[in-house]
């Protein structure tokens, strides 16, 4: 399973959003939804660019 960023990296001269996205693989299968999502929200705080919105490609859903 993989999980990825998506960062917000300004504006280009023409006022549109630039998006930057990070991805991480190789995270347990059995890992729960909020944890991942916490986790990606801990790892794009790293970054130099705010945060834009994170995702998994599995689109788990919590309960």
């Amino acid at each position: 399973m993989a999980g990825r960023v998506y960062l917000d990296g300004g504006l280009t001269d023409d006022g549109k959003l630039i998006r930057k996205s990070k991805m991480y693989r190789n995270i347990k299968d059995n890992v729960q939804a909020d944890n991942l999502y916490n986790a990606l929200e801990q790892l794009a705080q790293l970054s130099d660019f705010p945060l834009h919105r994170s995702r998994n490609p599995r689109n788990i859903k919590s309960n």
